[in-house]
């Protein structure tokens, strides 16, 4: 009987595809209108027009009429940027579906009153550009601090707010060069 060969290890046939690499963010602010909406449990709402804080709120629902009279009332292009959770161990099922089920409103929201242009994005991305790094409370707090100091004297944002309008604002502010929303602005 003739010894046995070591097996050779499989090759695939195709080399593996290089991740497409991500554009820049741009270095000049996008000429548009941007609603910034974090549907978490208390909702966080921020417009940014021209580099500047022009609406914020926060609350269980938003005034009626509001979205209507902010599109309605420029001549700029309006995108919405809502932020969208993945799951993961420390949420159950439930509280993931409500999450999504709250940014599939605001999404409906926003569409039904004439902007048609949005993006999705996910916490960490935004996080990701002010170095915002933590738990859920530190990141929550950092983004307060952060948007005190960008928006606190310039547009008179009170320090008493809840801490989703915070991070609507900065959500809004990382939205102004992100490459997502030119690609938005661009369809």
């Amino acid at each position: 009987m003739p010894p046995k060969l070591p097996k050779k290890p499989r090759r695939s046939s195709k080399p593996k595809p290089k991740p497409k690499p991500k554009p820049p963010p741009s270095q000049t602010p996008h000429l548009c209108q941007i609603i910034a909406w974090d549907p978490g449990a208390v909702m966080g709402f921020a417009v940014l027009s021209f580099g500047g804080l022009t609406h914020y709120y926060g609350g269980e629902e938003l005034p009626s009429g509001l979205i209507r009279h902010l599109v309605d009332h420029t001549d700029l292009p309006t995108v919405g940027v809502i932020e969208e959770h993945v799951p993961h161990g420390k949420w159950g099922q439930q509280s993931y579906r409500r999450l999504q089920q709250r940014a599939g409103m605001a999404e409906n929201e926003l569409m039904s009153h004439g902007v048609r242009r949005i993006v999705r994005v996910f916490p960490q991305t935004w996080r990701a550009a002010f170095k915002i790094r933590g738990n859920s409370s530190q990141c929550k707090a950092l983004a307060k601090a952060l948007a005190l100091s960008l928006y606190g004297e310039k547009d008179e944002l009170p320090a008493d707010l809840s801490l989703d309008v915070y991070e609507a604002a900065l959500m809004a502010t990382w939205a102004e060069r992100s490459w997502q929303v030119a690609e938005a602005l661009a369809a």
